[in-house]
């Protein structure tokens, strides 16, 4: 597409359908012409090429402009306008005082192309990436990581450990340029939660701020939309925290989304049921430029144990009882206290049997010692065991083979903001099958 002209010389812009039929046609017709060389009457050529028409006024021409109720008219059809705009169904069309340009509308454009990148989708891009729990879930169906996006950069230099090559961001989205990173194929987008999830919620209202949907984060789903825009992938994947799914940010990502040519499938499922080990529940939205995505509601339980996910066996743990750890005497005196309560926020130790095959969620904060969160517990002799980084890993359903950082805390925040690799990998999985399903 030829570079847009200086907006000073430029009288009006239109877009327009292009009319149906044995030829395609172009119908202008507009009291504006009247402060141009097109006054009905004038005499007009249109030169054509693939893609674009200019149309000037030309003594020699036997095209002229008309005429409607006092309004001057342009009304171009023929199999030769036909041919230029072969494929076209919207246009731009740019009214200067002394020619008329028409070309592909810029959007249509971009979807076509969106469309192309569906085919044989192969690589996807991640933004607000963390640690690139996501991306192991692409990776393991067959997709290539081309970029990824993220503020913090002790994330990102894990996400480079486990995707040596790949272009990392480390900058605010709101500074990316999204003209700067490789095509890509899929979109991937865990939207920062603060304000969509309980504990966000109840944070906010425990330090006496006002429970607002935009919140601290809430803008950042403008910025996805940003990227989606330019970029143009085949596919978007936004996995979130249940709450999106109603917010009203959520109805612009959908409205938009829509506008752009996408087809939207939502779901919300539980990890367990999807055969991880957690009971972490997520929203999970689909945007493809194929057609509606079936994502598998597996009802398959994981046959795994907790014991079978420890990395240091039960023998050689460091064992907690009420006596010895203030954490584990602070869980058990809450406990005991909410027990004897109505509220309706009674909650108990997260206490894991070594039998067990599902557990409570892993969250960020693991290591700040939240009674709720996952822990080891021999019954036998009413002790306590923290898992470690790689056991909780284990948990999400992440392989050995991904690379925890050093830090501990750094390892289990990574983990716990992560997704459930076993339920996101069946939604990567229904990506990559798309092409056969709807190929037409």
């Amino acid at each position: 597409m030829s570079k847009i002209p200086d907006i000073e010389s430029i009288q009006k812009i239109y877009t327009s359908k292009l009319g149906t039929g044995v030829d395609k046609r172009l119908w202008l017709e507009s009291n504006r012409l009247k402060e141009t060389a097109f006054t009905p009457g004038e005499p007009i050529l249109v030169d054509l090429e693939p893609n674009k028409a200019v149309i000037t006024t030309n003594l020699l021409s036997n095209k002229t402009v008309a005429k409607r109720k006092d309004k001057p008219v342009i009304d171009i059809q023929n199999k030769e306008f036909s041919k230029a705009f072969a494929g076209v169904t919207n246009v731009t069309i740019r009214i200067f005082s002394d020619r008329i340009e028409i070309e592909p509308l810029a959007e249509e454009t971009m979807q076509k192309e969106a469309k192309a990148k569906a085919e044989n989708p192969l690589t996807f891009t991640e933004l607000f990436s963390g640690g690139g729990t996501l991306s192991e879930c692409f990776k393991m169906a067959g997709f290539k990581p081309v970029a990824a996006v993220e503020l913090e950069d002790k994330y990102l230099e894990t996400y480079e450990l486990n995707n040596p090559g790949c272009l990392t961001i480390n900058s605010p989205i709101q500074n990316v340029d999204w003209t700067a990173l490789p095509a890509t194929d899929v979109l991937l987008a865990g939207i920062p939660c603060d304000n969509w999830c309980p504990a966000g919620k109840a944070k906010a209202k425990d330090t006496g701020k006002a429970v607002e949907e935009a919140g601290d984060t809430g803008y950042l789903a403008y910025y996805f939309l940003e990227a989606m825009r330019v970029m143009r992938p085949g596919f978007a994947v936004v996995e979130e925290v249940i709450g999106f799914a109603k917010s009203a940010i959520a109805d612009v990502v959908r409205n938009v989304l829509r506008v752009m040519g996408y087809h939207l499938t939502e779901t919300i499922f539980t990890s367990s049921e999807m055969g991880g080990m957690t009971k972490r529940k997520r929203y999970c939205m689909v945007a493809s430029m194929k057609g509606p995505i079936k994502i598998p509601q597996s009802a398959r339980f994981t046959q795994k144990k907790v014991r079978d996910i420890l990395e240091i066996p039960m023998s050689e743990r460091v064992w907690l009882t009420e006596e010895t750890n203030q954490s584990i005497a602070t869980f058990l005196r809450r406990e005991r206290e909410n027990n004897k309560t109505d509220s309706k926020r009674n909650f108990g130790v997260g206490r894991v049997d070594p039998d067990d095959s599902i557990t409570p969620t892993v969250t960020k904060h693991y290591t700040k010692k939240q009674m709720t969160q996952p822990i080891l517990y021999n019954k036998e002799t009413e002790e306590y065991s923290f898992f470690t980084s790689r056991e909780l890993a284990r948990l999400n359903g992440l392989p050995d083979s991904y690379v925890l950082p050093s830090s501990e805390t750094t390892a289990c925040e990574i983990v716990g903001q992560g997704v459930d690799v076993i339920a996101f990998s069946k939604v990567a999985e229904a990506i990559m099958n798309s092409k056969y399903k709807f190929n037409n």
